[in-house]
């Protein structure tokens, strides 16, 4: 059993060091930060659990296998080579995040009890409570020390399903053999922990009854609406549809249509001598082609834009820039997107080979800025995002901005 114990528990870190560290990519941190978010959300939990049961030093600082596995898998989640073929699929990508949480929560809270029997406990509510703690205080440090609200106060039913795991544990435990009980339980907490968040599974939340005081951004404060339910009706590989009921600032309910999208980036590729590097492409929603700069969507939410915007410029037109300037975000479809535009101006261009993928085909000039400018102004450049990139750098080359 005490093997079995072990290899329990390292998977549990090794699952929550992954999602602490691809937390740690997401917020674009450097090696030194991934690996302390990592470490600290696979050993935060344990080191909770065992201060409460007054098992000191905590386990972490007694046996230095817990935090050197926890090191060595934020590295490797830090590697791009080794993150990248995962993050390129968005589907792919957050089902490992999810799965890596839901896998932790599982396995720390039923080891806990584990735990906490072998050191005389026999409270229900301890057992439950120690369990609980355990199983989502790993998690609750990870995104405190993010900048995160908290998963546990806002995520689809996640405490909630260590509490039942716990619950289902103690109730089978003088039933079966312990190892059964254990991943028994274990596989209950990741299977409720997914459904909820595939089926958007929500505790019922508490909603204001009086008029909130104006605040800091006074007027914006009365012009919010507030999310009450939300339901996917389509996944595809580049937008997720949904249909929301939000709560209006008077009070009264209505339902909003939008889609939900990775993200992208956009450059301007500024030569030496002036001109811009522009392409033409065929698109197809619109039957035509069209002029605009290079551009494309994140390969994940986790991917730091800059990253993406030089790897769209380089497999679009072979350029690597020595500078990246951003512009700031652009949001082509607010009323019923939540897609942003990461902008930036590329300076020093070097020039390789072009890499489009297979069902890519467009064609690549340069362009003088003032007649790019010139083009907008006429309205041949329908492009929403080629016309607020090129403009902001226009107003930049003429000391207006």
């Amino acid at each position: 059993m005490d093997t079995f114990f072990f290899i329990l528990e390292l998977i549990g870190t090794v699952a929550f060091a992954v999602s602490g560290a691809a937390m740690g990519t997401r917020k674009e941190m450097d090696i030194f930060g991934v690996c302390i978010l990592g470490s600290a959300t696979a050993v935060g939990g344990g080191i909770l659990r065992d201060l409460m049961l007054d098992l000191t030093p905590p386990m972490a600082f007694r046996d230095p296998v817990w935090l050197i596995v926890g090191l060595v898998t934020s590295v490797l989640v830090f590697l791009p080579m080794l993150r990248r073929p995962v993050q390129k699929n968005k589907r792919v990508w957050d089902g490992v995040m999810l799965v890596s949480d839901a896998v932790g929560m599982g396995i720390f809270g039923a080891t806990a009890i584990l735990l906490a029997q072998r050191n005389g406990q026999s409270s229900v509510w301890l057992l439950v409570f120690v369990a609980m703690l355990t199983g989502t205080g790993g998690g609750v440090l990870r995104d405190v020390m993010a900048g995160e609200v908290p998963g546990v106060f806002r995520r689809h039913v996640y405490v909630s399903a260590v509490i039942a795991g716990a619950i289902l544990f103690l109730a089978i435990q003088p039933l079966l053999p312990e190892t059964a009980a254990v991943l028994i339980s274990v596989a209950a907490t990741v299977t409720l922990r997914c459904l909820a968040a595939h089926f958007r599974w929500n505790l019922p939340r508490a909603h204001a009854l009086i008029e909130p005081e104006k605040g800091a951004d006074g007027p914006m404060d009365e012009l919010r609406e507030v999310q009450t339910a939300s339901k996917r009706i389509y996944h595809g590989a580049i937008l997720d549809f949904y249909t929301d009921t939000v709560r209006l600032p008077n009070g009264h309910t209505a339902g909003r249509e939008l889609t939900r999208h990775v993200g992208a980036v956009c450059v301007v590729p500024m030569t030496d001598d002036g001109r811009v590097i522009v392409e033409r492409q065929f698109r197809y929603p619109l039957d035509k082609t069209i002029l605009e700069i290079p551009a494309g969507k994140r390969d994940s939410k986790d991917e730091p834009p800059e990253e993406a915007a030089r790897r769209e410029l380089r497999e679009e037109t072979g350029i690597e820039p020595k500078e990246l300037i951003c512009l700031g975000t652009y949001c082509p479809a607010a009323a019923y997107s939540d897609e942003v535009i990461w902008m930036y101006l590329a300076r020093g261009l070097t020039y390789g080979e072009q890499k489009l993928d297979d069902d890519e085909f467009l064609s690549v000039e340069a362009m003088p800025l003032e007649e790019l400018v010139q083009e907008i102004a006429k309205g041949n450049v329908p492009d929403g995002k080629t016309q607020a990139a090129v403009l902001r750098v226009w107003c930049m080359e003429k000391g207006i901005l």
